[in-house]
């Protein structure tokens, strides 16, 4: 899946001139087949992509497999286009980051600030709220985050490794994260405040989180993608404010932690930015 998406960012170019030529020479012939072959080859039974140049999709493809194996909420005989929203995993930890950032801004939490500040039930009065947004907190979990039943989730976590050690994944910290924007922001779940600060500014109609969750719960679509990236990158790269400030954009690419797995708060993969 992350080929295929990755194939549609690099593949797609400009399409200016494509009716002129050769369909094999046409770039946007090309990129489908690419997709095509990517989705053939993975056995994918959806595939959302779109490519975006100064605001404007160049380039969108959709396609759905002909026969959709039934479960997790799936509707094999249910229509599918651009705008029909897909699961997309822990791309859902880029919102919860940006909703942390918004609460920095705002002078109403610190990235700094030590997680039993606002979830007392935390076993660790050290780790921090980055911590958790860098995966380095060291901690684990047995099992999921329960609303109704929070005590049993931060009974059963344990320490693998001292905080800042080293970088592992912690998705369930992004649970946490989402517990404490709930908390801050005196909303009953972080998927209403999802949808008031960034994806109804954004225009993101198709987009929402699962109940109570920033680690993976997020269904959205390519082209809800699009609009979302682009209005961090304009901020970030032009420095006008928009659903965060230039300072705000700033906090989410600047590398964080020990050199040898810097990290940033949007992304958690090595980032190549300056310091």
């Amino acid at each position: 899946k992350i080929t295929a998406a990755f194939l549609c960012v690099a593949a797609a170019l400009s399409f200016v001139g494509c009716k002129m030529m050769s369909p094999s020479d046409c770039p946007k012939a090309r990129t489908d087949a690419a997709l095509n072959a990517a989705f053939d080859e993975f056995k994918l039974e959806y595939m959302n992509c779109a490519f975006e140049q100064h605001g404007e999709v160049r380039y969108a493809f959709h396609r759905k497999a002909d026969v959709i194996k039934p479960g997790r909420g799936k509707n094999p005989s249910a229509p599918f286009d651009a705008n029909t929203p897909l699961h997309v995993a822990s791309i859902t930890k880029v919102v919860g980051s940006v909703l942390i950032v918004q609460l920095v801004e705002e002078g109403k939490a610190w990235l700094s600030d030590l997680i039993t500040k606002y979830i007392p039930e935390f076993p660790d009065p050290e780790t921090t709220v980055l911590d958790l947004m860098l995966h380095t907190s060291g901690w684990r979990n047995k099992c999921g985050l329960d609303q109704k039943h929070p005590e049993k989730f931060y009974g059963t976590l344990y320490r693998e490794f001292p905080r800042g050690e080293k970088w592992k994944y912690f998705s369930a910290g992004y649970d946490i994260l989402a517990q404490m924007i709930e908390r801050v922001t005196g909303a009953e779940d972080v998927a209403d405040v999802a949808r008031v600060r960034i994806f109804a500014p954004l225009g993101m109609e198709h987009t929402t989180l699962a109940p109570h969750s920033c680690q993976a719960g997020m269904r959205t679509t390519a082209p809800d993608m699009v609009r979302f990236g682009r209005a961090i990158l304009d901020v970030f790269r032009y420095r006008r404010s928009g659903i965060v400030t230039p300072a705000g954009a700033d906090l989410l690419m600047r590398p964080q932690g020990k050199p040898e797995f810097h990290r940033t708060c949007a992304f958690f993969t090595k980032s190549g930015l300056p310091g």
